[in-house]
């Protein structure tokens, strides 16, 4: 009676996304969100102050989203491995000190 496939399997539980991971979400968002604020002024009123405000600024805020996307996207990387080689190495002593016993 006891079938493999409907037995639960051991996954270790799911990992909350740290907060380097959803600052570089948010920086995409937002990334996102001015391009297409940037589409949409080409079919806007170009006297509009917000459209004058953003062809004046586009390239400064689309770079510095880039930056910041990119920066907050390899810190979350880095961090994670981090936790990951010391999650590991844990485990591994706490195997070998049980394996001396």
């Amino acid at each position: 009676m006891n079938d493999p496939q409907t037995e639960p399997t051991s996954q270790p539980a799911a990992k909350r996304a740290s907060v380097l991971f959803q600052l570089s979400v948010l920086s995409a968002a937002v990334f996102i969100v001015t391009v297409l604020a940037l589409v949409a002024t080409v079919f806007g009123d170009s006297t509009a102050p917000a459209t004058k405000w953003l062809n004046q600024n586009a390239g400064k805020l689309i770079a510095a989203e880039v930056v910041a996307t990119l920066l907050l996207g390899f810190a979350a990387m880095s961090q994670d491995r981090r936790q990951t080689l010391r999650e590991r190495d844990q485990t591994d002593s706490a195997s070998k000190s049980e394996s001396r016993q």
